[in-house]
């Protein structure tokens, strides 16, 4: 069964010149092949994403409140998120995209907001991870599910992690891998200097509270676009992080759009744990 797809739009980093030219050799077989799908920057049924999976988040943030179908090329070292890894394999797999074989997977987003007295002062969504750190000192944090404190920690801090984002920041944190298919989230501490405690996971639907209790202000970090001083700071997927300050609390939930991802394999997932670890 064909793709009832309309409209696309090919996502990538313009200084990256193997992605440009497979944009071009992609658009072409595109008008070529389906004359009826036309370009569409703003709202595209099918967003065709070059890159690594730097790249892919960016492109997957960027269009998440349209919901497209995500068919992610893998440019970089990665690739973890990716549809297809293999460079001669690009328009192979997206022509079967069009002839409707494929899978489609929907992947839980985090909604992330900051509030400092009755102001709200950052608000983001994460498709990996929401990360609150001292990377030169230590934090104070109580995290909180429904009203129930679950956690102290006075380390280096958290992670609030997606199953998409479980190998990613999660996995150097030494937590656990989870199966993309489960929708829940992983609370994982950074460096704890209390009795370090597992990760939790729980569901995705549970909002969870962090309270930045205390920590040392030394401002011995400058957030570069802004050029604040900072000590902690909070960062979605890895972005230009935004300082916090006593007693501020961070929300994290479930966001309304998860994002579609494109697969065409129902065992991709544990294919791609194996060529990472080198299982045979």
């Amino acid at each position: 069964m064909k793709t009832s797809v309309k409209s696309y739009f090919i996502f990538y980093n313009p200084e990256n010149l193997k992605a440009i030219a497979w944009a071009k050799k992609i658009s072409t077989w595109i008008s070529k092949n389906h004359k009826n799908v036309k370009e569409n920057q703003k709202n595209p049924d099918l967003l065709i994403i070059l890159g690594g999976d730097g790249t892919i988040l960016r492109g997957a943030r960027e269009f998440e409140k349209c919901s497209p179908k995500i068919l992610a090329l893998n440019l970089g070292k990665v690739g973890f998120l990716a549809s297809v890894r293999e460079n001669d394999k690009f328009l192979q797999y997206i022509k079967r995209f069009f002839e409707g074989k494929y899978i489609l997977e929907k992947r839980n987003v985090l909604e992330m907001k900051v509030t400092r007295g009755r102001v709200e002062v950052c608000r983001e969504v994460a498709i990996n991870e929401v990360a609150i750190q001292n990377p030169l000192g230590m934090v104070e944090l109580t995290v909180e599910i429904e009203g129930h404190p679950i956690q102290s920690v006075r380390g280096t801090g958290i992670l609030v992690s997606t199953p998409t984002g479980s190998t990613a920041f999660n996995l150097s944190a030494h937590g656990p891998i989870v199966m993309p298919s489960l929708e829940c989230v992983i609370l994982t501490e950074l460096l704890d200097h209390n009795l370090p405690t597992p990760s939790l996971v729980i569901p995705k639907d549970k909002s969870i509270h962090i309270t930045i209790d205390d920590f040392r202000e030394h401002k011995l970090l400058s957030v570069t676009t802004t050029k604040e001083p900072a000590d902690v700071v909070i960062s979605a997927d890895s972005k230009s992080p935004t300082p916090l300050k006593k007693k501020d609390l961070v929300i994290v939930s479930n966001h309304a759009h998860p994002i579609n991802l494109v697969s065409f394999d129902e065992h991709y997932f544990l294919k791609s744990i194996q060529d990472k670890f080198s299982f045979k």
